[in-house]
């Protein structure tokens, strides 16, 4: 995304970014371990992970980013804020899922177009819960999945 890529390594990006990049070791989440946060002239663009997730050095090579700025975008245009029924028009089907042992996490998966180290996120934290609509009955299971969601669901 942007100057990182899967592969390089975290001295890499640090070049190509200059002084108009900083890196601040963040929390990914509960089950995810430390990254770095990556910001370019005080925008935050992403945050990056080696595999280990135990924090970076430069010589680490990057296995893991997630971007957090608006201007990213795949091919097909679809990126942070977009509507899930926009992203829905480029990739087919969505399935929003999400588990309750897994810090809550919703996140969406499509029936084409994107590979396998390529992951969407709701944007449940601006709504009031998920962005999928669930069957009742679900919420006594750890993981629930629907085709269902929200008119105001996006990517997260």
């Amino acid at each position: 995304m942007g100057y990182a890529k899967i592969g390089m390594t975290l001295g890499e990006l640090k070049e190509i970014l200059g002084q108009e990049g900083s890196f601040e070791a963040v929390n990914l989440g509960v089950d995810m371990g430390q990254g770095i946060q990556v910001s370019q002239s005080g925008e935050v663009l992403y945050d990056i992970a080696s595999e280990s997730f135990d924090g970076m050095s430069d010589p680490e090579e990057i296995s893991f980013i997630r971007v957090r700025n608006r201007v990213f975008r795949t091919e097909e245009g679809v990126g942070p804020g977009t509507p899930l029924k926009d992203a829905i028009a480029a990739y087919g089907k969505a399935t929003l899922g999400i588990n309750v042992e897994d810090e809550s996490r919703e996140y969406i998966t499509f029936e084409r177009g994107l590979s396998d180290n390529v992951l969407f996120r709701s944007n449940q934290w601006a709504l009031d819960g998920e962005a999928g609509v669930y069957e009742p009955d679900a919420n006594r299971e750890p993981y629930r999945s629907t085709a269902l969601f929200k008119p105001q669901a996006a990517i997260g």
